[in-house]
């Protein structure tokens, strides 16, 4: 049975708190840094978006959010957990229970069908009804129809709904989308981002999304500029002000 990380959490608790984070890597050339001294809070039920030109940090941002990087300097609480303070096993195991993963590239399994894509994660956390809970929530996606597909006979945009359902299946509470549009037709787009808000706002998660498209920025209820690896502005959109 996969161990369960306790919340430490009331409704008040931010999701995410990043305090002071900088991240440094090596290269060839020497030391890189590319983040510098972030500081961020994030509500609970809260919709941000992260914008700035390439090489600016957004990805580093979010791949530390998650958990699949430790930060240089700083700390990093979601739900009220501190990620600095957690083995990479019980990282693997947070990143289950609380938080779901979208990039643009669908990293679905060739070989399963989107049921099966879907259920993996919930399988891997031991959750009962694996299955079920990931037909349940493919068919909030409006993929009843595709559920014994496998990908290469799937849409790009099918495709793109798979892996939202398959990041929010398990109960997420922290949705990061690395843009989730980026592959996708103007159309596809348009569906595919209203898919991710509304299912959002049904299971509770916040949201943090990674994108160029200032349209889709301005549906958040936040907007964060990165430049060089700094937070340059951070502002409540006209949405969150209506």
């Amino acid at each position: 049975m996969t161990a369960t990380l306790e919340p430490a959490t009331t409704t008040a608790t931010p999701i995410l708190q990043m305090q002071d984070i900088g991240f440094t890597t090596t290269t060839d050339a020497g030391p890189l840094t590319i983040l510098h001294a972030i500081s961020l809070t994030i509500q609970r039920g809260e919709r941000v978006a992260v914008l700035g030109p390439s090489g600016s940090g957004k990805s580093t941002l979010m791949t530390l959010m998650a958990g699949l990087e430790r930060p240089s300097a700083g700390t990093i609480t979601v739900d009220g957990i501190t990620l600095n303070a957690l083995s990479e096993d019980r990282l693997a195991v947070f990143r289950r229970q609380r938080i779901g993963i979208v990039f643009q590239a669908f990293h679905l399994i060739p070989t399963l069908t989107a049921l099966e894509n879907t259920a993996v994660p919930l399988e891997l956390a031991g959750q009962k009804n694996a299955h079920l809970r990931a037909k349940e929530t493919l068919t909030m996606m409006g993929l009843e129809h595709r559920l014994h597909h496998i990908p290469s006979r799937l849409s790009g945009g099918e495709q793109q709904r798979v892996a939202l359902a398959r990041a929010l299946a398990s109960g997420a509470k922290l949705l990061l989308a690395d843009e989730p549009t980026g592959n996708l037709d103007t159309e596809t787009g348009r569906t595919v981002a209203d898919l991710l808000f509304a299912a959002c706002k049904d299971h509770g998660a916040s949201l943090v999304l990674i994108t160029h498209d200032e349209d889709l920025a301005a549906q958040c209820d936040r907007i964060i500029r990165l430049h060089d690896g700094e937070i340059v502005s951070d502002n409540t959109t006209a949405r969150t002000i209506a």
